[in-house]
């Protein structure tokens, strides 16, 4: 990849990263364990899936803006456990894709894309220093 592709991926996932609340989602689940969402840090991960799995430009789309908003509005749900749920039950990799098509359309990822998926994923919580972006919050 050339330098100025390369450039112009980093400026595009900075933008619409500056979208994205920062403050993560403090909720309660239905057990009342109380959890915290990390909205930006799992847009980001998407974000890495888009540039590095599927070899795109994050697009500013429609669904994309429409992602950004739910995610920017979780606490806003009177029960935001099931608004994160909704995101949860679906795969990063699956938003990534959604997001490039600009509509839900199924595709399920080939072998290799599986082992590099699985790569990304391991790689990048270890370079965010945590174990997940939806996790107990026992300061609660």
């Amino acid at each position: 990849m050339k330098n100025n592709q390369l450039e112009g991926k980093v400026i595009g996932i900075a933008l619409k990263m500056n979208k994205v609340k920062e403050k993560p989602v403090s909720y309660s689940t239905y057990q009342g364990k109380h959890k915290k969402f990390y909205r930006q840090i799992y847009f980001e991960y998407i974000c890495l899936l888009i540039t590095d799995l599927y070899k795109e430009t994050v697009p500013d789309n429609e669904f994309c803006n429409d992602f950004i908003e739910r995610l920017n509005t979780l606490e806003d749900d009177p029960e935001p456990y099931y608004a994160i749920g909704f995101i949860e039950h679906y795969e990063p990799y699956r938003w990534a894709w959604y997001i490039i098509v600009n509509k839900y359309e199924v595709r399920n990822l080939t072998e290799e894309e599986m082992l590099l998926e699985g790569k990304l994923f391991d790689t990048f919580l270890k370079s965010k220093n945590i174990k997940f972006w939806n996790i107990e919050d026992d300061k609660n």
